[in-house]
């Protein structure tokens, strides 16, 4: 063999060599690898019904749920100064709002009363998930709220007085097509049990929550994972290192081979 020949041969199993070594490269930067930032929190995949043992209870309105979670909304209308009255005009409107608008520096005919209530929100301390415990801040991280119907009768004697349900909220004016400042809107939902699966940080017994943790609804095999980049699943990094090993593994084993050949 000619050193031309030799010389060709060792560049081409030079070139073979590098473009495996960089598509081992390529292959282990891929995307597919992408996962929660290493926070030192281990995560563990969880799947499985998620119930609550215990009801909720709004202390306020007696309003109770066997759920996840409880959320009352309350709305007032108020007055609120237009941010550029037009001269001459009337420079407030009137409109629902959660929160209370100070009204302080309003003339004394727009002035608020105050909200006797407030929106306010209420998590199981009894949610399990397959045996476990799941904290409040886990199952703020699922999705579903659901209307919840309101039966006045139900309602302490003096709030019965006051409210009257009209499309599953309560509504304490007269008309409420033509609500009066002061008048309150209250409606309430609850975050229903059922099968979840994701990510979880098992802090000695409890499912907590943690960086890149979460729950889904449902339990499909194709079900995304929270904290996990698309098309990323537990286990499918170990088959894209596997596959490089191999690669390389070829590769080196071609440089070897020819080697021992000279």
């Amino acid at each position: 063999m000619t050193t031309k020949n030799r010389m060709g041969r060792v560049s081409h199993r030079q070139r073979f060599v590098s473009r495996t070594v960089l598509l081992c490269l390529a292959l282990l930067a891929s995307p597919t690898f992408a996962q929660p930032a290493d926070t030192g929190v281990r995560l563990d995949v969880v799947v499985g019904e998620l119930a609550a043992s215990e009801p909720l209870i709004d202390p306020d309105f007696g309003v109770a749920a066997r759920a996840l979670g409880l959320r009352r909304t309350v709305e007032m209308w108020q007055w609120q100064m237009l941010p550029d009255p037009v001269p001459g005009a009337a420079g407030y409107q009137a409109q629902w709002s959660q929160q209370a608008i100070d009204s302080s520096a309003f003339d004394r005919a727009h002035r608020n009363p105050t909200m006797p209530f407030s929106t306010a929100q209420w998590w199981s301390d009894s949610a399990f998930l397959n045996g476990q415990p799941v904290s409040p801040t886990l199952l703020a991280t699922l999705d579903g709220w659901q209307q919840q119907a309101v039966n006045v009768d139900a309602l302490p004697e003096n709030l019965a007085a006051i409210f009257r349900a009209e499309k599953g909220l309560l509504f304490s004016g007269s008309d409420s097509a033509q609500p009066q400042i002061g008048d309150l809107r209250i409606f309430w939902q609850t975050l229903p049990a059922g099968p979840v699966h994701g990510l979880a940080q098992v802090d000695g017994t409890v499912l907590a929550m943690a960086e890149g943790a979460g729950l889904l609804r449902g339990m499909g095999a194709d079900a995304e994972l929270p904290g996990l980049a698309r098309g990323a699943r537990p286990g499918s990094d170990l088959l894209w290192w596997l596959l490089a090993a191999v690669l390389l593994a070829l590769a080196l084993l071609v440089a070897v081979r020819r080697r021992a050949r000279k």
